[in-house]
């Protein structure tokens, strides 16, 4: 190691510090292996310039009190260097319940993230970009509050996740204030949009998930990427600001995110038209929160759809099958879809929950109604070349080995046509091999996949294990397989 270059090493290591799995004190680490290293590391301040942390709440500041000073010294070292701030801070799980020990000590962890907040503030000028990870929105307020309405210049990147939905509950009852306190992304009543414009005029990417917000005075323009996901009810943006929002960064949105966070409500005004939008991702819990917004958009070069139904997510896989609470507007998702997206253009499309069918045994009229709608559907997808679909039902699996002989008998249109990459996961193991077997009958009528992955849980691998490989096999003489198993599974396979 001693003969390397130094320019080399440096490179080594940039490439260790920045990975998005690094240990938060690597440079420190690499520092202490031996004069020579020490000397390449404290004086290369990109080296110092992505600040990680993982905290949590305790029963003392001690381990805060080491992170401050740990973080101080990577502020110092990567001079001015722009920087990357990755923070993850947990507290709801450790305080809920009564009679919890940690429960005392909440105060205190506010005031040790509001010391770290303002630590950061005086670099502010140098952040390009901010991920916070929380699972309690008062941790959001106490993290943010050294950087609201503090100029961040350099700012490309804006991502706060809440990832602890039980929070949900107090959140539908915050007051107005609170929700103030939780983003420089709003311009205050006292602050105009130009006053905004001059905080961040290099924000591209902003990513909220499960963030109440004042949408009204949501002001970020010229965004690349905006991903909205699982805001309370309460605080979802009405159409008409979700309308407005689009508006301001009509030309410059490549990539748009909506999931569970759709009000229910009519779009007024002309279609927003987003020229450059390649990719969007819809997520809902009735049909009536996206067919609305799918009309009053317009997106001529979309090549990339992703649409999940978050409320069958939710349920238990026993309780899919046989699902109470079906909508029937799924079939006029699929009809909006086909008249308003370019479905001849798209390259990839993820169906994540989507089930066109209420029942594993619907009556023979029903079950051809849906499987023309999904035929149909399939055909339009002349230039899809990747698939990939979650918890599948038997209509739709089994629509990808169908023809859409009514069109023109004499030259029926097949499914996809283009598709090499084809990914099935938590599918039921009746549907599943039925799709298979289907397949290597037809295997003439149909091109090749370059590859098929087979995503499923342990117990589904359990259940069938009798025929598991046997399945296996099958799926290779079809077509190239990938399945990936849980350890578990592996060892249950070779016994």
């Amino acid at each position: 190691m001693s003969n390397i270059p130094t320019d080399i090493l440096l490179a080594i290591f940039e490439t260790l510090t920045l990975s998005w799995d690094a240990v938060q004190n690597i440079p420190i680490l690499l520092s202490s292996v031996c004069m020579r290293w020490h000397d390449c590391v404290v004086n290369s301040p990109i080296l110092w310039s992505t600040i990680r942390l993982f905290g949590f709440l305790d029963l003392t500041t001690f381990f805060f009190d080491h992170e401050i000073k740990r973080i101080n010294v990577f502020l110092r070292r990567s001079q001015d260097c722009p920087l990357t701030i990755d923070l993850a801070l947990y507290s709801y799980l450790r305080h809920e319940g009564e009679d919890n020990v940690y429960a005392d000590h909440l105060p205190d962890f506010h005031a040790k993230l509001q010391d770290l907040s303002h630590t950061l503030g005086q670099h502010a000028h140098r952040i390009k970009r901010l991920m916070l990870v929380i699972d309690e929105y008062k941790s959001t307020i106490s993290i943010l509050s050294g950087l609201k309405n503090v100029p961040m210049p350099m700012l490309t990147h804006w991502d706060v996740r809440n990832v602890y939905d039980e929070s949900w509950n107090l959140e539908e009852d915050l007051e107005d204030e609170e929700v103030d306190a939780d983003s420089g992304l709003l311009h205050s009543r006292e602050t105009s949009e130009e006053r905004w414009m001059y905080l961040y005029p290099n924000l591209r990417s902003v990513s909220l998930h499960a963030i109440p917000h004042h949408w009204s005075r949501f002001s970020p323009s010229n965004l690349v990427i905006l991903e909205i996901k699982m805001v309370p009810a309460k605080w979802r943006p009405s159409a008409s600001t979700l309308a407005r929002i689009l508006r301001t960064n009509a030309h410059s949105l490549e990539k748009l995110m909506l999931s569970v966070a759709l009000p229910s409500g009519t779009y007024l005004g002309e279609v927003i038209t987003l020229p450059n939008l390649e990719s969007i991702e819809l997520g809902f819990t009735h049909t009536s929160e996206v067919i609305p917004f799918i009309n009053a958009i317009k997106v001529p070069n979309l090549r990339v759809l992703i649409l999940s139904d978050n409320r069958r997510q939710d349920l238990h896989p026993t309780d899919r099958q046989n699902d109470p609470d079906f909508d029937p507007g799924i079939t006029d998702l699929f009809a909006v879809i086909a008249s308003r997206f370019p479905l001849h253009q798209l390259t990839g499309i993820t169906l994540r929950h989507i089930a066109l069918c209420p029942t594993p045994s619907p009556s023979a009229e029903v079950l051809s109604n849906r499987m023309d709608i999904a035929v149909d559907f399939f055909c339009r997808l002349e230039n899809l070349n990747y698939l990939t679909v979650s918890d599948s039902d038997l209509v739709t699996l089994d629509a990808l080995n169908r023809v859409q002989m009514h069109v023109d008998p004499q030259r029926p249109k097949s499914s996809v046509p283009n598709l090499t990459f084809l990914q099935i996961m938590e599918t039921g193991y009746k549907i599943l091999q039925g799709f298979l077997l289907q397949r290597l009958s037809s295997s003439k009528v149909y091109k090749t996949l370059d590859t098929l992955v087979i995503t499923m849980p342990n117990s589904w691998y359990q259940a069938s294990k009798w025929d598991t490989l046997n399945t296996k096999k099958l799926a290779q003489e079809v077509l190239p397989l990938v399945s990936r198993h849980s350890v578990d599974a592996e060892q249950l396979a070779a016994m």
